[in-house]
């Protein structure tokens, strides 16, 4: 055989056995139910001395993609807590001290593709992803996404929806809604994290059906799965406004508010303003905190 295949598939090897040394201390955690559990030096040793900027290895080894990957991640989780910052800002900061390009700009695009149509302070992302990304078409990509973005700040007229099927019959446009705030779940019934949101959106929904609020549930499943829609909102006797979109991810409202991963939530205020493009899940304690902070 080539001497650069077995050179190249004898790391590739190792960096399997070192991922599972990188990844046993969360595993062991999770399977034996042991939250405080704490690998031993011995373990964590193997890991030492290993180097994360290595290309060749990136570009050949997912299993060293995935150890790069863990490395920085664990880097960020530690400037977060020491400088204060949110998580997606000290990721890109710990990014940026990569000294490879290949590694540091695909790291900083894969991540900045998605994450910076969720994070909740986009000038500073974009400001940390546009000075340390050195990659012209990345970077062209990513300005891209911000310009679009912009539209979709606090007080801007929110993108439309015209005429979505009603699961009562009718059809129901956005401008039907005006007068009261819209929290809107974007949603599809094969989404295991939306369906983890139902519990704690019927109970939003109880506690606020007397304000001036409207709950509208998009579905974006596809039309072959529209039966499958209509049986989930009777099985979890789901409440609010029920909707189905009307073509799935390539809905124009889907893509104008570059909804990239659900679920997503969206408050607009009685003018049909946008109050938050990612707006808390009904999950979270923030999202309360915002109905109270608009007396709704």
């Amino acid at each position: 055989m080539p001497k650069d295949f077995i050179k190249n598939e004898t790391s590739n090897i190792n960096y399997e056995y070192l991922a599972s040394i990188s990844n046993y201390e969360n595993y062991h955690r999770y399977y034996a139910k042991k939250e405080d559990f704490k690998a031993s030096n011995k373990i964590k040793s193997k890991l030492k001395n290993l180097s994360f900027e290595n290309e060749n290895d990136y570009l050949f080894s997912s299993n060293y993609r995935s150890l790069v990957m863990d490395n920085y991640r664990n880097k960020s989780a530690n400037l977060e807590k020491t400088d204060s910052i949110k998580n997606d800002l000290a990721y890109l900061k710990t990014l940026s001290t990569i000294k490879s390009d290949i590694i540091r700009n695909t790291l900083l695009f894969n991540d900045a593709q998605y994450g910076i149509t969720y994070t909740d302070n986009l000038e500073d992302y974009y400001a940390l992803f546009n000075k340390a990304s050195t990659n012209q078409n990345n970077n062209k990509k990513i300005a891209e996404i911000y310009t679009n973005l912009k539209k979709l700040t606090k007080g801007n007229a929110s993108p439309k929806f015209t005429d979505y099927e009603n699961n009562d019959g009718s059809t129901t446009s956005l401008d039907d809604l005006k007068g009261t705030f819209v929290y809107m779940d974007i949603w599809a019934t094969w989404c295991g994290p939306c369906i983890g949101e139902i519990p704690s959106l019927k109970k939003t929904e109880k506690l606020y059906h007397d304000k001036n609020i409207e709950f509208v549930s998009i579905s974006i499943d596809k039309k072959a799965d529209h039966d499958k829609w209509k049986k989930m909102i009777v099985d979890k006797e789901l409440g609010g406004i029920q909707l189905f979109a009307d073509n799935n991810w390539d809905s124009q409202f889907i893509e104008d508010y570059l909804i990239k991963g659900i679920p997503r939530f969206v408050l607009l205020d009685p003018q049909g303003n946008i109050v938050s493009a990612n707006a808390p899940r009904p999950s979270s304690e923030k999202l309360i905190e915002l109905f109270n902070e608009l007396k709704i």
